[in-house]
């Protein structure tokens, strides 16, 4: 029994080390009776992990409105088809500093064997760089596609015989018709 308490203090003891160093990961548990939230959250949002296990509603009141209802809906549709699995869900939160980030939640139901409570356990990974380069690839593609939609040039891509991809100008030039 010794060893395996030795065991369970040793793999604590990593995992706490793990976390400590990954600034952008969270662990938390809830409900059921356990409220638990890794200290790294700190460094995260800004808050101590205190304020998130003394009032549950602490972190969904930091939730952006826009995704507050979605994240919501899609928790409340998991339970209802009892938690099969891994839920993953994406959405952005206030830091104390006012600053939106962009959380993942992987989120998983626990049932303790002989335990009648079920808790919820997951993991935040803060993607806000993941997020950021989505929109700055979406804003270049946007003005990139403007920029060759509306050249007074011709701009094309042929394979061998025939336009691949061109803009108006082309078709004009070539007096060819889109298809």
């Amino acid at each position: 029994m010794a060893n395996k308490t030795e065991n369970l203090i040793s793999n604590e003891g990593r995992l706490y080390e793990v976390l400590r160093k990954l600034p952008n990961v969270v662990l938390y548990e809830t409900g059921g009776g356990r409220e638990f939230i890794s200290e790294n959250v700190k460094d995260l949002l800004g808050y101590p992990a205190k304020k998130f296990t003394e009032d549950r509603e602490f972190f969904v009141n930091l939730m952006h409105p826009d995704d507050a209802e979605m994240s919501s809906e899609k928790l409340k549709a998991w339970h209802k088809k009892g938690e099969p699995g891994i839920m993953t869900m994406e959405f952005r939160i206030q830091t104390k500093e006012g600053e939106w980030k962009w959380l993942q939640d992987y989120i998983m139901a626990n049932k303790p064997n002989g335990k009648k409570e079920k808790y919820m356990a997951g993991v935040l990974i803060d993607i806000t760089p993941r997020k950021k380069a989505e929109t700055s690839l979406i804003s270049e593609e946007e003005k990139y596609r403007l920029l060759f939609s509306k050249a007074n040039d011709a701009i094309f891509i042929m394979d061998s015989e025939k336009f691949i991809e061109c803009n108006e100008k082309t078709l004009q030039m070539f007096g060819c018709k889109s298809e």
